[in-house]
């Protein structure tokens, strides 16, 4: 039977560096303050995410909820982490909401809370340790987080099915580069292949895709932008 059991200790936040990567970040911070193993939790903003299984999601999502695990040993900084995200939209309409394991995001703009783990040795391991024994090293003894709600798991499994449209063309709520008007955003699709965009001016114009080029987006921001551009008749 195993006779260490975590114990709460001090509790640090920090804000993730815009631009940062989350787990060197979470090294770095473990470093900074010199703890060995801890609970993390954190919400905000989050992009270019990677889950568990190689899915990659582009633009900004909204994180709820971050909850996991991260402890430092011989092999350096490892995690655990389980996110909740909702896809950042500016229109209001209702997204869905996605789940998993965490391989490593970036930060937009997102607050971590460290809970540090003490991992206390009971009376009789204590004293069955050699005399002059090193004690030793338990920073696998981390739990990997708390329990998962069902809510949770329902979310996780729901999204496991969902892709993500990193490169569908403009929708409500994006932005599009167009040569003529500048960054316009994207009020409405008016029917299949013609969009309603506000101008940088205030006013709106219509437009069709059937003459246009819609080329990768990219994200800034919370904003996905996608650049159009006319066609040419090598274009077809």
């Amino acid at each position: 039977m195993d006779g260490r059991e975590p114990n709460a200790g001090r509790r640090m936040v920090t804000r993730l560096p815009p631009g940062a990567r989350l787990r060197a970040a979470l090294g770095a911070a473990m470093l900074d303050h010199g703890l060995r193993q801890a609970l993390v939790e954190g919400h905000g903003v989050l992009e270019s995410i990677e889950l568990e299984g190689g899915r990659r999601l582009a633009g900004a999502y909204d994180v709820p909820l971050l909850r996991g695990s991260v402890h430092t040993g011989s092999n350096g900084t490892e995690a655990v982490l389980h996110v909740l995200l909702v896809r950042s939209r500016h229109d209001g309409d209702p997204q869905p909401l996605l789940g998993g394991r965490l391989v490593d995001a970036i930060g937009v703009a997102f607050d971590l809370v460290l809970e540090e783990l003490r991992i206390a040795e009971s009376t009789a391991d204590a004293s069955a340790r050699p005399r002059g024994a090193t004690e030793p090293d338990r920073s696998s003894a981390v739990p990997t987080s708390r329990p998962i709600s069902d809510a949770w798991a329902g979310a996780v499994a729901a999204s496991a099915a969902a892709q993500e449209p990193s490169t569908k063309g403009p929708r409500r709520g994006d932005w599009v580069e167009h040569h003529r008007f500048g960054l316009c955003r994207v009020e409405r699709e008016e029917r299949p292949g013609a969009l309603r965009i506000r101008l940088p001016d205030g006013s709106f114009k219509s437009i069709t895709l059937d003459v246009l080029e819609v080329l990768p987006a990219r994200v800034d921001g919370r904003r996905r932008i996608i650049p159009l551009r006319p066609r040419t008749r090598a274009d077809g």
